[in-house]
């Protein structure tokens, strides 16, 4: 067996063991929840949600998907134009300032 002093040392250090402690002193003596059974309820109760959803039938997600391309394109087109505008209004303004 190797021997790794520093390893030892990292996890058996006085703060480490009072972080510990003060573990134990929060959890009552209680012994900390298993995490693969938390995992486990949590994608239970996750699928359980899931199944109460209400679901958008094809012809409602079609029409959905429609009305989202056409808002992204008409926001994209604001923002391009608003940004060619005001470069444009810069580019003059900074031309306007150098021949003063």
């Amino acid at each position: 067996m190797i021997a790794l002093p520093w390893l030892w040392r990292l996890v058996y250090t006085p703060r480490n063991f009072a972080l510990f402690l003060l573990g134990r002193v929060l959890y009552n003596g209680r012994s900390m929840a298993n995490i693969f059974q938390k995992t486990r309820t949590f994608w239970a109760e996750m699928l359980g949600e899931l199944k109460k959803a209400s679901w958008p039938t094809f012809p409602e997600l079609r029409g959905s998907t429609w009305i989202i391309i056409a808002a992204v394109l008409i926001l994209g087109m604001y923002v391009a134009l608003s940004d060619f505008s005001v470069y444009n209004w810069v580019t003059m303004l900074t031309k306007w300032i150098k021949s003063l």
